[in-house]
């Protein structure tokens, strides 16, 4: 078999010379097939859902001709296929990129792989479960966000007439008002459930870690990160070094993060009541206390017994 070599700087800048053979693209390929394949067995319930799926025959020109129909993907394995879907684009991105370099900046590791699939092991160990983590934590976001899309342009532009237009509109009344309030109500945007509001926490989360880092000095925080002292030399190779670290973890704490802060803003009145409430409790055993003090330094039981509340009137 021919092997087509080609020569790429080491990204550690020490004058040495990598060499790693184009043929990644069979393991890549391989890995892009081997994880989509995956999704097959997920497509039943199980292996019984798999056999009572309907079987239809029909008749085309005399021969029979059997249509197998696949029986949905079920809810719990929806996340799983986004997980697939992420990993794979992010395995394909670095070796189409650079792996050795996306290897450096992803682990800090200084010693250059041997083969191939050395390289791949540790790569899909850190940036393919980062991006597999993330596909899974945001799916329901962006599956609600599909769903949801034609209500959420309908309530956006419903807000824009609404800003744009001129003058009060008069109330409507009868069966056109009964039919605004169904048409309103057909287009309200449904509320998250608390999973989908946990990835929405991800998202945001990995929004902000992402754009803090590339507000701030995206080299270096990805140096950082891993504990690397490789300057990556292309934008793409940066990138997937901030989503295997900065992004994956910050998708982390979003999920996590957001149910109780959430809670926390939802009772927070209740919550400054409840402080308010204490401290002033707190405010007027101290002041009783102040009372009994005062009344025992000057040694009259009458005073003490006013300062207990106890005097006979």
């Amino acid at each position: 078999m021919i092997r087509a070599e080609r020569s790429v700087p080491d990204a550690r800048n020490l004058g040495e010379t990598v060499h790693y053979s184009s043929s990644w693209k069979l393991p890549a390929f391989a890995l892009a097939l081997m994880l989509m394949g995956g999704t097959v067995p997920a497509l039943a319930d199980d292996s019984a859902a798999a056999a009572a799926a309907p079987v239809v025959t029909a008749a085309a020109g005399g021969a029979g001709v059997s249509e197998v129909t696949i029986a949905p993907m079920p809810d719990a394995a929806v996340p799983g296929a986004y997980c697939i879907a992420g990993a794979t684009a992010a395995m394909i991105a670095v070796f189409a990129a650079g792996p050795t370099e996306g290897i450096m900046i992803l682990s800090g590791a200084m010693h250059l792989p041997s083969s191939t699939a050395v390289m791949f092991i540790p790569l899909m160990s850190i940036l393919g479960g980062g991006a597999c983590a993330i596909g899974a934590a945001a799916q329901p976001a962006i599956s609600w966000a599909i769903e949801q899309s034609d209500n959420i342009g309908a309530q956006v532009s419903a807000a824009g007439q609404s800003v744009f237009s001129s003058g009060s509109s008069a109330p409507v009344s009868g069966a056109a008002g009964a039919e605004a309030a169904n048409k309103e109500k057909e287009t309200a945007v449904r509320a998250l459930t608390e999973g989908e509001t946990q990835s929405v926490g991800c998202v945001a989360g990995a929004l902000a870690g992402f754009g803090a880092a590339m507000a701030t000095s995206p080299m270096e925080v990805a140096m950082l990160s891993s504990g690397a002292n490789t300057v990556v030399s292309t934008t793409p190779i940066l990138a997937l070094g901030l989503i295997g670290t900065i992004v994956a973890s910050g998708c982390a704490i979003g999920t996590y993060a957001i149910l109780p802060i959430q809670a926390f803003f939802n009772n927070f009145s209740a919550i400054g009541d409840s402080v308010v409430s204490g401290l002033g409790h707190i405010g007027s055993m101290a002041s009783d206390g102040a009372s009994r003090t005062l009344a025992l330094v000057r040694g009259s039981p009458a005073a003490l017994e006013v300062a207990d509340g106890t005097a006979s009137r």
